[in-house]
């Protein structure tokens, strides 16, 4: 298999904007979101909440994937109704979501920092686009995250 397909046997496509190269949710993609956890946080520092509550892989990922088929199915408005509303809840989850995908938009953009809430806001960006940025959080999550809350 072609490491620059995703493991949902095809593509999400995103850009960091309009005109720039496309992010493919890929080995190499994920693989640079690890390596910048691992140099960002001390592990498992980001699995936490603002609370303190640690929060697992599969938490995050189903509210990414929740959060994306939001969006599908109300449609997305930036400014009005995208990442800060659709990732409403719980605050723990909230929190680590955040990180999830600013990991993922700094390993596609070389960025060193990056508030995905502002992100999905920035002019030419598209629907497709924030929802292919919480694809790609989701399988992060899912294959990063911690399983349990130890």
């Amino acid at each position: 298999m072609n490491n620059s397909n995703t493991a949902f046997g095809g593509v999400l496509p995103t850009a960091a904007a309009e005109g720039s190269k496309q992010m493919l949710v890929s080995e190499a993609l994920l693989v640079r979101a690890a390596e910048l956890e691992a140099a960002w946080y001390t592990p498992p520092l980001m699995w936490h909440g603002p609370s303190g509550t640690p929060v697992t892989g599969e938490q995050v990922a189903a509210h990414l994937d929740y959060a994306r088929s939001l969006l599908k199915r109300e449609g997305w408005a930036p400014g009005e109704f995208g990442l800060s509303e659709v990732l409403d809840g719980p605050v723990d989850q909230i929190g680590v979501c955040v990180s999830v995908l600013e990991l993922i938009t700094c390993a596609h953009t070389g960025a060193g920092a990056a508030e995905p809430r502002l992100w999905d806001k920035v002019p030419g960006r598209t629907a497709e686009q924030v929802r292919a940025l919480l694809g790609a959080g989701a399988a992060y999550a899912r294959r990063n995250g911690p399983t349990d809350h130890h």
